[in-house]
């Protein structure tokens, strides 16, 4: 994670920020690391440093009036706590104060007039963590400031800048500030801070003689501050070098340098002289770059020197509460009476009866330790003649508490007043869970340990590292084997009172001749069993044997608890010393409650929205034992909609592993603490989390889901927030990937800018072996390291393998316990070696810990960490359709070794949604068009997938409006070219205003491609058809169709084409064989539909006859009911003769009855019927009854037999019947009667006429 790092003179955006490692000199640089080692052996708690600020090139005047140009400034070590700004404590200085505690003083002291500071104020503001502080706002100016040590360039190993937080102050240093309006400072050819100039050394004073030339040089110290490998002087250009008696005087005299920096001047007369040279402008820009130079000059007349005096010590170290002599002698060695002076009350005489004056030499002793003592001498003779001494008391050990995890702690050496009697005894009081201690004696000073002066008796011999620390546990050093009556009785009378043994084990040590009893605090008889919160989160892992838990707020809880269980017999509040008793603790289900209320949390005073506490508990057991803990709650800024949860997390193979690395930061576990929703640049929050190096990740999860809402500004669905220090910090960039999911299971990646580009390597799989070597991380600490081999072929080691207890979260199987092999998009350099693809990536957009620019990530600017549901694609960079997720992924898209700073680490410091318009923003309009390599494609609403022919190199162009925004792949602009595309494929995003935009994604081919899909397209229509039926005609046609458009050669690869024309041929049979059964069909149900016949189905068999006939040949086959149409027919024309024969019979009949009374006159009818009769068929007068048959003969039988008539009889009426031989007379009688009635009534029908 290199950007906790380099907050010093990073290129291009910020100042000050620093990191601390091992020693690791280099020419012209300041050495940082060292300071520590170099003064663990002395003691430097007050030192005399001095101070410079500049703003644009000049001097600045403190609010005391003075110039603050090289100005002495005494520097005592403080508590950064009492400024809230504890964090930034160096753990390994003691109390040795760092140049964070010279510009707190100075600030004080020059800025506010000699007000109190107040952090995050206009006056200072910080981020990051310790040992990488980032100074975003000092002396009411922003970020672009920075500062140099001695001269030089502060820096620690890996050629990285170092932070004020981490350089420990020593006497005479010099820290020179300075601030500029213009960022060119930062890389500007003449940029840098300007120095006179002593040889090949920077100089502030000078002496010289009046009336003689004296050269004067001044150049411009130069650091490469992206690759920071020492320090230059340089010259850049000339300057105007002013001169006069009274510093920056307005009538002061000038001269003006050659190019080698150098200038002559002559001062008039003797006295002090100043010398200075204002800021320059830079070699680009007409605004100032560089520093202002101050020299102080003693000009001297006849070379005349002042006699001094030498202050010698019979000791090479001051250490507290030790005699030191002190001898103070002329400049022939020869001992000087003098009356002695002390800047600090803290140093006395050794003895009482010592006297302070007219001594030659004085024992002297250091009550505290401090540092920037200083001791004066003053002749009792001459009091012109004078001498100083400055010095530092150090400690008489320096001591570390180690824990079972190997994190350290320093711990302080006390004195403590006897319980009982007079004096003190030095005691170093050890928290219960501390495993053993370092300890370090001061220079010279051995540790020993014996029975005491009576016997010598060793009971433990003590064993030095290379460092010079000595390991010390509960065993050694146990008083109860003294066999030393006095010390017995100072520890059970004076020390056992104060350090009871309920609570406390005292063993001891020697440094020296002084003992150092050592109080190491019992482990608590009732421990913590389990832990669990409501309306809360907790912080994992969750260490029920640590004395510190952390849990953050249910999004808007206004209360929640901390429950936990113990067997204690009294639990309460109490305060944070653990000494008051407070409030008891209820019990609920066997778990004591801590009561947590939201309106009972305060600001933190690192953001104004970040609201914490700290509750302090003691626990005691029914021995009396005592379990101190402490519960920090920590409330989700809910102005943020942050997640719900985190599902899964890992940090992976990284200095922050294990949370080894405690120099910077402590965030490679409780990855709960980035729900709160804070977004932070460096690590000043300690909000954030890490991922480790690549394939490290964390999954959130959302209860309320997030929504691809068309009402989200520029389509922006999400935040996920790293901590960057600006949007052009490119050199911190340590990009990840984003994916999502609605299951937890299946996940589409959201592909940034650089997804389809030749720095991203999709599947790339790294596997990580638990190694049988160690790793140092930054910060020092060690581990067990993580091998590691890639699906590229390449190898390497990797920082701390994880340790399974302190990642609950993940997933672990029994493998993972010795490899964890992870997949994903690995973002390169751009580059094919190994060492460009592990370079850093600079991606505009879609990646989480780039930076962030506002909601609107297609500018062309850098704006990284917006997220839009919109971008979710497949694992082969197809799109998936997402209308809303559940699940967030987070994961490290490098694999970026940094060397001695670490691995480029993801890092998250706030995840949330975003809001949606007043009003819906829509989507912006489809472009005119987009062409491959001068082929238009054919752009369709809706579709968003399409295919071009492109062989290597491809161009695209985009027809758009003017006022829009247009990325192809990771290209700004309406235009790309590129020489070839691994992934093969373009992505096209137009967006317009607050619009969301429009995607579109062209898959590649090249011609070959193209030829071989196109045939093997067409050959899988083919395949496709399948058995051929009536509903085959659209997979056939969709085939002619393909095959048709293909060119002759690739047709001529068609392997299934006669499949095609096969298909063809059967389908048109089918067509044909319907066609023929849905004609027979027709006739088959004409022929149904005649029914039972009778002699009104002429029409409905005549229909069936005459649709039969038109049938073909192969139609009248398939009429399977043709026999019952001839039948039909046969029947109706049966039903037709037997209704002619039964008419002709009926009129036979007829006839024959029509005969009546045979007569003469019956023959015409006799004949007319026997005719009707014989002319009947067979069938017909079978018809006609016998009886009626009878009748006829019986007539004809009857006429036979008639008497012959007279001839007259042959005119009578043949319808009259025939006279019988019986009548007589008497019917001739009749007759008569008759005619005459006849002939009367016609007279009478006349008469009647005629009377009308």
């Amino acid at each position: 994670m290199k950007k906790r790092i380099v907050s010093f003179l990073l290129a291009l955006v910020m100042a000050v920020s620093l990191l601390p490692v091992s020693a690791f000199a280099v020419d012209g640089a300041y050495t940082v690391a060292k300071d520590a080692a170099v003064q663990q052996g002395e003691d430097n708690s007050k030192v005399t440093v001095y101070f410079s600020l500049s703003d644009n090139g000049k001097y600045k005047t403190g609010t005391s009036g003075k110039t603050l140009a090289y100005v002495p400034v005494t520097v005592e070590y403080f508590d950064l706590d009492d400024y809230g700004l504890g964090q930034y404590t160096r753990a390994d200085a003691g109390e040795q104060p760092t140049v964070l505690h010279l510009f707190i003083k100075m600030l004080e002291q020059e800025y506010l007039n000699g007000g109190k500071l107040t952090a995050d104020s206009d006056a200072l503001t910080v981020s990051g963590a310790a040992g990488s502080m980032f100074m975003t706002k000092f002396w009411g100016h922003d970020q672009n400031l920075t500062y140099y040590v001695n001269h030089v360039y502060p820096i620690m190993s890996g050629n990285t800048g170092a932070t004020a937080d981490w350089i420990i102050l020593k006497d005479g240093d010099v820290v020179d500030v300075a601030m500029f309006d213009d960022w060119s400072f930062w890389g500007d050819a003449y940029a840098g801070f300007q120095y006179f100039m002593d040889g090949d050394a920077p100089t502030h004073s000078y002496t010289a003689t009046a009336g003689e030339a004296k050269t004067i040089t001044c150049k411009t110290a130069q650091t490469n501050m992206m690759s920071p490998s020492g320090t230059q002087y340089n010259v850049c250009g000339t300057q105007t070098v002013y001169y006069g008696k009274t510093l920056f005087a307005s009538d002061a005299q000038s001269v003006t340098t050659d190019s080698s920096g150098a200038a002559s001047i002559t001062f008039p007369e003797a006295g002090d002289w100043y010398v200075w040279a204002n800021g320059a402008k830079g070699k680009s820009t007409n605004n100032v770059v560089s520093s202002p130079a101050y020299a102080a000059v003693t000009v001297e007349a006849g070379g005349v020197t002042t006699p001094k005096l030498t202050l010698t010590t019979d000791k090479e170290s001051v250490i507290w509460n030790e005699k030191v002599t002190v001898t103070a002698t002329n400049e022939k060695g020869e001992p000087v009476v003098c009356n002695w002076t002390v800047n600090d009350p803290s140093v006395m005489p050794y003895s009482a009866k010592n006297p302070w004056d007219e001594q030659s030499s004085i024992a002297i002793k250091g009550t505290e330790v401090k540092n920037a003592l200083v001791l004066t001498a003053t002749s009792v003779d001459d009091p012109t003649l004078q001498g100083e001494l400055q010095f530092n008391v150090l400690p008489l050990a320096e001591v570390y508490a180690v824990f079972g995890d190997g994190t350290k702690q320093p711990l302080t050496m006390k004195a403590e007043t006897r319980a009982v009697g007079n004096g003190t005894f030095n005691v170093i009081e050890i928290p219960a869970a501390v495993d053993h201690i370092l300890v370090r004696p001061a220079k010279g000073y051995t540790i020993i340990d014996n029975s005491g002066p009576a016997t010598g008796t060793t009971l433990w011999t003590p064993e030095y590292d290379s460092e010079g620390f000595c390991a010390v546990t509960r065993a050694q050093g146990d008083l109860s084997k003294t066999t030393f009556a006095p010390e017995r009785v100072l520890f059970t009378r004076g020390i056992l009172p104060k350090y009871p043994e309920s609570d406390w084990l005292c063993n001891r040590i020697k440094v020296e001749k002084k003992n150092v009893f050592l109080a190491w605090e019992q482990d608590t008889d009732s421990p913590i069993q389990e832990v669990k919160v409501e309306n809360a989160t907790l912080y994992t892992p969750v260490q029920t044997a640590q004395n510190r838990f952390s849990m953050i707020l249910d999004r808007n809880a206004e209360t929640a608890s901390f429950l936990f269980n113990t067997e204690a017999k009294k639990v309460y509040l109490t305060d944070e010393q653990y000494k008051a008793e407070g409030a008891a603790l209820e019990q609920k289900d066997g778990f004591y409650v801590l009561p947590v209320n939201a309106s009972e949390l305060e600001a933190s005073g690192l953001h104004s929205r970040r609201m914490e506490k700290t509750y302090y508990v003691l626990a005691e057991s029914t021995t009396g034992r005592k379990l101190r803990f402490n519960v920090t709650v920590y409330q989700r800024d809910n102005a943020m909609d942050t997640p719900t949860a985190v599902e899964e997390y890992l940090c992976l193979a990284s200095q922050y592993t294990n949370n080894a690395n405690n120099a910077t930061g402590t965030y490679g576990t409780m990855p709960e603490r980035a729900l709160a929703g804070f977004p932070q640049s460096g690590t000043g929050m300690n909000m954030l989390v890490s991922l480790g190096n690549f394939g490290g990740y964390i999954i959130y999860r959302f209860d309320q889901l997030i929504t691809n809402d068309p009402n989200h500004p520029y389509g922006v669905d999400f935040v996920v927030r790293g901590n960057n220090y600006g949007t052009n910090d490119f050199s911190f960039y340590e990009p990840a990937n984003v994916l999502v999911s609605q299951d937890g299971k299946t996940w589409y990646t959201l592909a940034g800018s650089d997804h389809y580009s030749n720095h991203a390597y999709w599947d790339y799989t790294i596997t990580y072996t638990k190694s049988t070597g160690t790793s140092t991380v930054y910060g020092g600490a060690s581990g067990t390291a993580a091998d590691w081999t890639d699906s590229m072929g390449y190898s390497g080691t990797s920082y701390l393998y994880p340790n399974k207890a302190l990642y609950p979260l993940f997933p672990w199987t029994a493998e993972n316990d010795t490899s964890i092999t992870v997949t994903g998009t690995l973002l390169g350099g751009k580059g094919t070696t190994r060492n460009e693809i592990f370079d850093v990536a600079v991606p505009k957009w879609g990646y989480a810990d780039t930076c962030y620019n506002g909601l609107n990530p297609y500018t062309g600017a850098e704006g990284g960490e917006v997220f839009d549901l919109d971008w979710a694609v497949d694992e082969n960079g197809q799109p998936v359709k997402l209308d809303w997720v559940k699940y967030v992924k987070v994961q490290t898209a490098s694999n970026v070794d940094g060397g001695g700073i670490g691995e480029k680490s993801t890092e998250v410091s706030a995840i949330y949604k975003t809001d949606a318009a007043a009003a819906p923003v829509g989507v912006t309009a489809a472009p005119a068009s987009i062409s491959i390599n001068g082929q238009k494609l054919a752009l369709k609403d809706g579709v968003d997938v399409y295919s071009a022919v492109a062989d290597t190199a491809v161009e695209v162009a985009v027809d758009a409006p003017e006022n829009t925004n247009v990325y192809i792949n990771d290209v700004y602009g309406k235009s790309a070219k590129f020489d070839s595309l691994n992934h093969r494929m373009v992505r096209v995003v137009v967006q317009e205003g607050e619009k969301e935009p429009v995607i579109y994604y062209v898959n590649l081919k090249t011609q070959a491609q193209a030829d071989e899909d196109a045939v093997a397209d067409v050959i899988a229509k083919i395949d496709a058809i399948g058995e051929v039926t009536l509903d085959s005609k659209s997979a056939i046609d969709e085939a002619r169709k393909a095959y048709d458009k293909l060119t002759a050669a690739q047709q001529a690869r068609v392997s299934n084409y006669a499949a095609l024309t096969a298909a063809e041929a059967a389908y048109a049979k089918l067509v044909q064989d319907k066609a023929d059964q849905d004609a027979a069909d027709a006739v088959v149900a004409k022929i149904d539909a005649i029914g039972t016949v009778t002699l009104k189905s002429k029409k409905a068999i005549d229909a069936a006859r005459k649709a039969y006939d038109k049938l073909t040949a192969a139609q009248q086959a398939k009429v399977s009911n043709y026999a019952t149409l001839t039948a039909a027919e046969a029947a109706y024309a049966k039903l037709v003769q037997d209704k002619a024969d039964q008419d002709a019979a009926d009129a036979a009949i007829a006839k024959i009855n029509a005969i009546g009374v045979v007569s003469r006159a019956a023959k015409r009818r006799i004949d007319a019927a026997r005719k009707a009769y014989d002319g009947l068929t067979d069938a017909q007068k079978a018809l006609v009854p016998a009886s009626v048959v009878k009748t006829l003969t019986d007539a004809e039988t009857a006429y036979s037999n008639l008497p012959p008539r007279h001839s007259s009889d042959d005119t009578a009426d043949s319808t009259k019947p025939a006279q019988s031989s019986r009548t007589g007379d008497a019917g001739i009688a009749i007759y008569a009667a008759m005619s005459l009635l006849s002939v009367t009534g016609g007279a009478w029908v006349i008469g009647k006429k005629r009377k009308h």
